[in-house]
């Protein structure tokens, strides 16, 4: 008797952009797929962020709109531990101290993706402090095609949040140019419906529909959860 049979899956999907809140809407992922309920993740334990995290941070005063900040990580440390998946071999890492600008919420994206980055980017984000890994976003490559890195966060104004330029192995490191947009007062991206439709042992198909008024979402997250609602790896080799 085969052991490959179709389960329900859920697939809990976040659509992600400057307004961007911890919303997530819960797919179930049946041979028809519907939609479900609004949920929020659990980002569970992370390591320790390691000791020093501090006394080299540089200070980066935000601004609204767009700038360009600039590093090297060539002969940077790279001491820190990142959460756990973020990254691979330790390279020069570049901790940066964004200082937002504003009150209330603000949300922040950021690129590597330009002419100013020939690495592979990883990005580390620590809104809980700068030796505190609790709740840290990692963002590593845009795309299967595009290994520099984007994302966005959303942040409080007059807060400080620390952010990690650095490489995915050994030999990613050298100068960085990221573009940084900064949206006082945001609108949060909606994710109204969705449906996943599991086609065969290998590929899941998602739509989703939802709206954004800054018209800033760039890209959503997905995690695949069982009846319970815990996370499930999937290993395409089997």
């Amino acid at each position: 008797m085969s052991t490959k049979r179709f389960f329900a899956l859920f697939v809990a999907l976040a659509m992600v952009g400057c307004g961007d809140d911890d919303g997530m809407i819960e797919v179930d992922g049946g041979p028809i797929g519907t939609d479900g309920d609004v949920m929020l993740p659990d980002s569970g334990p992370l390591p320790d962020g390691g000791p020093g995290m501090c006394s080299d941070g540089r200070a980066i005063t935000l601004t609204a709109g767009t700038q360009q900040i600039t590093g090297d990580t060539t002969s940077a440390p790279s001491t820190r531990v990142l959460g756990e998946g973020c990254g691979g071999e330790p390279v020069g890492q570049e901790l940066l101290a964004f200082q937002i600008p504003g009150s209330g919420e603000v949300g922040v994206s950021f690129s590597l993706a330009n002419d100013g980055t020939d690495f592979d980017t990883t990005v580390e984000v620590r809104p809980a402090g700068c030796d505190d890994v609790t709740d840290a976003l990692c963002f590593d490559d845009v795309s299967l095609f595009e290994v520099r890195s984007e994302g966005s966060f959303i942040a409080e104004g007059g807060e400080t949040v620390y952010v990690i330029v650095t490489g995915y192995d050994a030999e990613a490191l050298g100068p960085w140019a990221m573009d940084v947009n900064v949206v006082v007062n945001p609108t949060a991206p909606v994710l109204t419906s969705g449906t996943a439709l599991r086609v065969d042992e290998e590929r899941v198909d998602l739509s989703l529909v939802g709206t954004d008024a800054d018209g800033d979402a760039s890209y959503f997250a997905a995690a695949f959860l069982d009846e319970s609602g815990n996370p499930i790896g999937l290993d395409l080799d089997e």
